[in-house]
């Protein structure tokens, strides 16, 4: 009888993945000001519902303008939300591509939004 329920609670321990709010995809980008050619994309990250977005918005313009120097000027946009993942990836890839094809340089940056 124990070993059943010691069985169920070790199992509940290992399974951190099981999300128990709604959460959101989302990715941001930085572009330089007037049309720039250069973009500057941060991963995919996932932001509990109702985040609010300004806040996620400040907070990659604050770590995109210390990444290489650039004047990004009000020129930040963070995308989403997104149902999954994939979804918000696809999305982020389709504006890279666009963006290539249209001659501009991109980067990628290891950015999530981590506040509240």
């Amino acid at each position: 009888m124990l070993m059943p329920l010691l069985a169920a609670a070790v199992a509940g321990l290992a399974s951190p993945s099981v999300e128990t709010r709604n959460d959101d995809y989302r990715f941001c980008k930085a572009s330089e000001p007037n049309y720039g050619r250069y973009h500057l994309y941060s991963t995919v990250f996932r932001v509990p519902d109702g985040t609010y977005h300004v806040g996620i918005q400040n907070s990659f313009y604050s770590f995109a303008t210390a990444y290489d120097g650039r004047d990004f000027g009000a020129n930040v946009i963070c995308f989403g939300p997104y149902d999954t993942w994939q979804e918000a990836e696809d999305q982020k890839n389709a504006y890279i591509a666009q963006n290539r094809r249209d001659g501009h340089g991109v980067s990628l940056a290891q950015w999530a939004y981590h506040g509240r």
